[in-house]
């Protein structure tokens, strides 16, 4: 619905991530034409998503301020791994982009 902020590829481009204005990541996989949404959610627009380099774990950050980590399981269903809140208190300008370090 909302205005697309970024968007990632997973290295062997089968799966999309979308990160936009709404505060949910979704996660497209392309060959089975399959769409998930990564809950919980944000409570803000999504700034960035990346996938790890082995397509296990997708990440996202927010102008909440946190870092999810999502872990997508046999189904493809993503799983809540970890969260982190990494930006200070609202009003004070914070750029998050997501990264995995092979």
């Amino acid at each position: 619905k909302g205005k697309v902020n970024w968007l990632a590829f997973s290295s062997s481009g089968g799966l999309l991530a979308i990160g936009s204005q709404d505060p949910l990541m979704v996660v497209y996989n392309l060959a089975k034409k399959k769409a998930v949404k990564c809950r919980p959610g944000h409570s803000n627009a999504v700034l960035s998503v990346m996938f790890s380099p082995d397509e296990k774990y997708v990440c996202s950050t927010s102008l909440d301020g946190y870092l999810k980590i999502y872990k997508f399981d046999a189904q493809f269903d993503p799983q809540l791994f970890y969260t982190m809140h990494i930006c200070p208190p609202a009003g004070i300008a914070c750029d998050l982009v997501a990264a995995f370090n092979p």
